[in-house]
């Protein structure tokens, strides 16, 4: 469904005003607000909203939500209490709540068509949820700035700007996206209210919403020079901003994806670093944590004390064995990338 006239012209002043692409917001703002923005709540034009059950519950406090549940307002999972198709229903459901916690049901509601949840109103800069609600309530304008100040502080801005739909989609919506076809979506929509076909964005480069064994090993560069990152081969929104970190810092161009200088300069770096460093029995550090960290990953159960001891030296010998390296309780280059290869081979998730 497409927005009305006067809301599309609403929506272009606001985009003009902030310096936003005004095809691509458009899109965004129809995708996600399924091209409507308003509801008629007893004559009033009110900023349409989605019921968070499983929020309400977590954020009642403990005494109320035995009966926030005997209501039908709260459930501790979601997906157990749906939300009415009318937003009238859904607007009775809020006052409800409302009546029992009013805070924690203003935070437990999605509002306007970015559909932002209300508990992010610190996160997003507000003094209150009741300023976040009242951004939305103001109209259009209000709505498209509670959009904006959420894609800004979700680090998208570059991914709208460059028309990256499917790194936006992944980062608005979620993992699951490609099954809504969103990103589709989202495309479609821009490439008409642009009245041109899109600009193509090269798909062989890393970015937000890429996976595999490849991103992991990016993200094992990336710890090695101190990002602290979960080796999980999903290039999220920790990674997106570890490579926008790294970028800032040695001169490239800050867009969160890994390009051929990025690349070039993450290998050279930890090149540089791989050349001098060597654990062995008595060093100490974070080079050591992170070692036993990937051997826990391995299934060793070592204590992450940091300290390369003799547990830990015997450790290094059974993995060394098992990889078919020389066999001498020193991590050098061939034992770290072969540790890396196998971590990345049984795809762990290993914390920092």
């Amino acid at each position: 469904m497409a927005f009305t006239s006067e809301i599309v012209r609403d929506i272009t002043e606001t985009a003009k005003a902030l310096g936003i692409d005004v095809a691509a917001l458009l899109a965004v703002a129809e995708v996600e607000g399924d091209g409507l923005a308003y509801a008629d709540i007893n004559g009033r034009a009110m900023p349409r909203i989605y019921w968070n059950a499983h929020y309400f519950y977590k954020l009642l406090p403990p005494a109320l939500r035995a009966a926030a549940e005997a209501a039908g307002l709260a459930a501790p999972h979601g997906g157990v209490i749906k939300n009415p198709h009318s937003q009238r229903a859904r607007y009775r459901m809020l006052e409800r709540a409302r009546a029992m916690n009013e805070c924690a049901a203003l935070e437990a509601c999605s509002w306007g068509i970015g559909n932002v949840l209300g508990v992010h109103w610190q996160w997003l800069g507000y003094p209150s949820v009741q300023a976040l609600v009242g951004e939305a309530v103001a109209g259009i304008g209000g709505q498209t700035r509670l959009m904006m100040r959420f894609i800004d502080k979700r680090g998208l801005g570059d991914a709208l700007r460059h028309h990256d739909w499917a790194a936006f989609a992944r980062g608005y919506n979620g993992p699951g996206y490609r099954r809504q076809h969103y990103h589709e979506n989202l495309h479609e929509a821009h490439r008409r209210h642009a009245g041109q076909q899109t600009d193509a964005v090269d798909e062989s480069l890393l970015r937000l919403g890429s996976r595999g064994a490849e991103v992991a090993r990016i993200q094992q560069l990336l710890r090695r020079l101190g990002h602290g990152l979960m080796l999980d081969g999903d290039f999220g929104p920790a990674t997106t901003a570890a490579v926008r970190r790294f970028q800032a810092e040695h001169g490239l161009t800050v867009d969160g994806i890994l390009g051929p200088k990025t690349e070039a300069a993450l290998e050279a770096l930890n090149g540089r670093c791989e050349a001098g460093r060597r654990l062995r029995r008595g060093s100490r550090g974070d080079d050591v944590l992170e070692l036993q960290q990937h051997l826990n990953a391995l299934g060793y159960e070592l204590a992450e004390d940091g300290h390369l001891g003799a547990t830990t030296a015997i450790a290094v010998m059974r993995f060394q064995r098992a990889a078919g390296l020389v066999v001498d309780g020193t991590v050098g280059p061939a034992t770290a990338t072969a540790l890396a290869r196998e971590l990345q081979s049984r795809d762990f998730a290993v914390a920092s």
